[in-house]
């Protein structure tokens, strides 16, 4: 975001070497306005812009809440936030990031448990129950994890059961749930766990991450990948996050998963 924050701030430059021939900016993906151009209420916004940046100076007649970079439309008078930036720099629009668990909360009903940014407007699924879907599971809290709001995880480490049963059947997009030691005998959705046995059982938007060893591959672990990442290239985000000691050489795989592998084993 500080990359679109100086894009913006350069448009007065630009506007005082002559007119945009194309008048498009693809920030906002509106044509004929500016990212960052105020608008009058009379009249849609067209061609080069003709005031300054408002991020900077505050023009009148468009939308100055600290921190928020605004566009104007081509309708009259109307603007869309594309973003907010905090102190820290930190993208919190649309795809928000995180910095701490106060971050986020708990979107919580009949069908869903989820984490979410703490200011997001969640909507609510038709079914009636007597239980919302995080009771159900026994999940309290949503956590911030590498930048994306999650819930806590469950214990889903197949890898770790030592008893003499058989779990569950489950499912699509469940596993069985352990305690560690044993299964639980409940079935709970693969974005909820902590660890899972295939990188195919990683749900969308997640980040398949597994240590390369000699001898039984580990499970693998799913991770959220913050939106500002190249979902091709994640090592370049959370690399040094995921890949730890001594597994600390992290490689890219095609489809967006990371492997670590241990340079010294």
């Amino acid at each position: 975001m500080r990359l679109i924050f100086l894009a913006l701030a350069s448009l007065p430059l630009l506007a005082a070497c002559g007119p945009d021939p194309a008048g498009t900016t693809t920030d906002a993906g509106t044509t004929g306005t500016s990212a960052t151009s105020t608008a009058s209420t009379d009249a849609p916004t067209t061609g080069t812009p003709d005031t300054t940046d408002t991020a900077t100076t505050g023009t009148p007649g468009t939308t100055t809440t600290p921190g928020t970079i605004t566009t104007t439309t081509t309708e009259p008078g109307t603007t869309t936030t594309i973003g907010t930036i905090t102190d820290g720099g930190t993208d919190t629009g649309v795809g928000a990031l995180c910095e701490s668990d106060a971050d986020c909360k708990l979107a919580d009903d009949c069908c869903d448990c989820d984490g979410v940014p703490a200011g997001a407007d969640v909507a609510v699924c038709d079914a009636e129950c007597e239980q919302s879907k995080c009771s159900e599971l026994g999940i309290t809290k949503a956590v911030c994890r590498f930048g994306g709001c999650q819930t806590e995880r469950l214990s889903c480490d197949a890898g770790k059961v030592a008893c003499d049963s058989l779990p569950p059947p489950c499912p699509p997009g469940t596993v069985a749930e352990t305690t560690p030691a044993c299964w639980s005998g409940k079935c709970v959705p693969t974005k909820n766990c902590d660890v899972l046995e295939t990188c195919d059982q990683c749900p969308d938007g997640r980040v398949c991450v597994q240590n390369v060893a000699f001898g039984p591959e580990p499970g693998v672990v799913c991770e959220p990948l913050a939106p500002n990442c190249d979902p091709e290239k994640p090592c370049a985000c959370i690399g040094d996050q995921v890949c730890l000691d001594p597994f600390t050489a992290c490689i890219n795989q095609s489809g967006g998963d990371i492997t670590c592998e241990c340079p010294n084993c």
